[in-house]
């Protein structure tokens, strides 16, 4: 696992977010994907807007459906993953 994986955890509804791109989720979303690229940058985890989320979770050893709730935490500003 990459460094900081830990961050991502939780019961993610799922709901097909795997197949869909960083890009897509933060704007069905509303949240700010430069502020979320850089706390993926803060913990080793490379990514871009284009990848998808299971291409950031299969990276990373997680589930697609545990990354959702963590960009949620991130884009409410609890940047420790709490």
């Amino acid at each position: 696992r990459i460094e900081g994986a830990g961050f991502f955890q939780g019961s993610g509804g799922g709901a097909g977010y795997g197949r869909k791109t960083l890009k897509q989720v933060c704007l069905e979303e509303g949240f700010d994907s430069t502020e979320i690229l850089a706390q993926l940058r803060e913990r080793d985890i490379e990514a871009n807007e284009e990848q998808t989320l299971r291409e950031i979770a299969d990276r990373i050893g997680v589930h697609p459906k545990e990354i959702l709730p963590s960009l949620m935490r991130v884009a409410q500003g609890d940047t420790d993953g709490r």
